[in-house]
């Protein structure tokens, strides 16, 4: 917490100082190598802020607003942010209609909409061209269960037990992409289990990929 506290000043310092020269009488060249300095500070600035959120967990400060939330209306805002990449690499992102009603559940909103975040970006980084990433939802007793299925590379069984576990990243997910920390599912688990949820996956039975589930309590009346 306190290397990541000393870090955050310099590199908001530095993220700025880029912009500013991003938008000055450059070379062509020069505007290309600021520009990608800049998304480096970006990314460096994101990594410290997870840094901090994994502080406040394990220190029990992670605080929560809890009130009733639509949650298919914050999955439609979610798909809404990844569609355009999910069409840069070519893959189909929808988010089905419930056939029956889905009732709000008890959630901090923010804290829900980085799960979904984390989730669906995930699915769509790891789906290759031609295939899709299909969002549903539905009520299941005292419970709203929302699952991401996707068509992508799948999880090895060698990863299946450590696959929620702080740094971990599977194998193939890191021949994919080589950029993430491993912290993402870590902190998604960690906010649905202080919801008095949680979040499982598994294998798809018919065709490739995986089908990650959040449940959530409904919101008691």
């Amino acid at each position: 917490s306190t290397a990541a506290h000393q870090l955050r000043t310099p590199l908001t310092g530095i993220r700025w100082a880029l912009e500013a020269l991003e938008k000055s009488d450059l070379s062509e060249e020069h505007k290309a190598l600021v520009k990608s300095a800049s998304d480096k500070s970006h990314e460096l600035v994101a990594i410290v802020g997870t840094l901090l959120d994994i502080s406040a967990i394990e220190s029990g400060k992670y605080k929560y607003t809890f009130v009733p939330v639509d949650i298919q209306s914050i999955a439609s805002e979610v798909v809404a942010d990844f569609t355009p990449l999910a069409q840069s690499g070519k893959v189909a992102l929808y988010l089905e209609s419930s056939a029956t009603p889905i009732p709000p559940v008890r959630a901090d909103q923010e804290r829900i909409k980085w799960v979904l975040n984390n989730l669906i970006e995930n699915a769509v980084r790891y789906t290759p061209a031609g295939g899709s990433v299909r969002i549903t939802t539905q009520a299941l007793g005292t419970s709203v269960l929302l699952s991401v299925r996707d068509t992508g590379i799948g999880i090895g069984n060698e990863d299946r037990e450590n696959i929620f576990e702080r740094f971990y990243r599977a194998q193939n997910a890191i021949t994919v992409q080589n950029g993430g920390n491993g912290l993402g599912l870590y902190i998604a688990r960690t906010i649905a289990t202080d919801h008095n949820g949680d979040i499982s996956f598994a294998s798809n039975t018919e065709g490739p990929g995986t089908t990650f589930t959040l449940t959530l309590p409904i919101a008691q009346e």
